[in-house]
């Protein structure tokens, strides 16, 4: 193995060592720049090649400015339907989710109600544990519970 490369160590200095010599005695010559002649455009060409580029373009950020809008709207309409169905839960059964908080991407700690009792709870990739419970607040009645509830 050493041998093969010794003599590629070899052969690769000795063609570096002719390059050199060969770029010594050969008489260095400058270069003179090709005569290009200039190129000559019509003006109409020019013009419409231009036009049809900011049409291109600007229909191209319309499109583009129209799709955002489309992804804003989207994701409005998404988070009123979610918080809606979350309400319509809540309204109909005995457990209802007073609030969600995400502390990580994979840590959600939710605040539920049940009947006259709150819980704090957090879910995460290891399974759901109990924070803790408090007794749940009493609620004002609106004016119309307490004129039911006088008669």
């Amino acid at each position: 193995m050493s041998s093969f490369i010794k003599i590629c160590v070899l052969y690769f200095g000795l063609c570096c060592n002719c390059l050199f010599a060969q770029a010594q005695t050969t008489p260095a010559t400058p270069l003179e720049p090709p005569q290009i002649p200039p190129i000559e455009f019509p003006p109409q060409t020019i013009n419409q090649e231009s036009d049809q580029f900011y049409n291109e373009f600007i229909r191209m950020m319309v499109i583009l400015v129209g799709i955002i809008v489309c992804l804003i709207i989207a994701t409005r309409l998404l988070k009123r339907f979610l918080n809606s169905k979350i309400e319509q839960m809540n309204a109909s059964s005995l457990i209802k989710v007073i609030e969600r908080r995400i502390l990580t991407p994979k840590t959600v700690l939710y605040v539920l109600e049940i009947e006259d009792k709150r819980l704090v709870v957090a879910e995460s990739h290891n399974g759901v544990t109990n924070l803790g419970e408090f007794p749940a607040p009493k609620r004002e009645l609106s004016a119309f519970d307490r004129i039911m509830e006088e008669k």
